[in-house]
Parts: C-alpha cells; sequence; structure tokens
C-alpha cells in the first residue's frame, strides 16, 4: 500500500538495501552461538530491548510537533 499511495522513496530503498542483509547475516551467526547464551540471558535482553522501543515510541508520541 505504501509503493501505491507514493509512500515509497528512495531514501527507504536504500534502508532496506543495507538493513536486510544485516539482519540475515545476524541472524546467521546468531543461530550458531545460540547455545551459548543462557536462556534469560536472552529473555532479559530482549524484555530491555521491548521496554526501550516502547519508552522511545512513547515519548515520540508525546512530543508536539514542529513546522
Amino acid at each position: 500500500m505504501i509503493g501505491v499511495s507514493g509512500q515509497l522513496n528512495m531514501a527507504i530503498l536504500q534502508m532496506s538495501a543495507v538493513t536486510i542483509p544485516l539482519v540475515i547475516v545476524v541472524t546467521l551467526v546468531a543461530s550458531r552461538f545460540v547455545q551459548m547464551v543462557p536462556d534469560h540471558l536472552v529473555r532479559r535482553s530482549v524484555f530491555l530491548i521491548l521496554i526501550a522501543a516502547g519508552t522511545f515510541l512513547i515519548i515520540g508520541s508525546l512530543q508536539p510537533s514542529f513546522g
């Protein structure tokens, strides 16, 4: 829907071209070392990342838009 409405610009395509291969590489590397990291550490790390992302989203939505 974004591409049809014209919101898919060159910056988004460039970001995708960089991030998609990066995600694939990180996933492959992490899958090799998954047994070495304790489960509770992974769960705690994911929890903290989700809390941080949610906090930034909330703060960003509460700030008034200037412009």
